[in-house]
């Protein structure tokens, strides 16, 4: 089950990295995240979250949309192409449940699959 791992090279960890993509990223907005992506010169995509504290008082509840954010990316990464993205909440998510932000980041997935020659 290697195909599917969460690898560091999955990851977008260098600031600068994460500035690239919110200066030149294109937007792709739903009801609990927002995705900023834009192309890269890999060949696999690269996960970024931004959950600010803002929207979620306790660390638990922050790692567990991260958690789900990863669990999401990592199943669909294989057709999400090279791309850097960087996923932001919404505020009032919390209220979600697991399996409604599951289908939410689903919904942005498949649309983003769809912009594939916009990028």
């Amino acid at each position: 089950m290697k195909q599917f791992g969460f690898t560091r090279s999955m990851r977008l960890v260098d600031p600068g990295d994460f500035k690239q993509v919110f200066a030149a990223g294109k937007r792709a907005s739903g009801k609990a995240f927002t995705v900023l992506y834009r192309s890269n010169s890999l060949d696999h995509p690269r996960l970024g979250m931004a959950i600010p504290r803002k929207h979620f008082s306790r660390a638990v509840d922050r790692n567990r949309i991260k958690r789900l954010i990863r669990e999401s990316f990592r199943q669909w990464q294989r057709v999400l192409g090279g791309r850097d993205l960087v996923v932001l909440s919404r505020p009032g998510i919390n209220q979600r449940s697991n399996s409604d932000l599951l289908r939410c980041l689903e919904g942005q997935w498949m649309r983003l699959i769809e912009r594939r020659n916009d990028s």
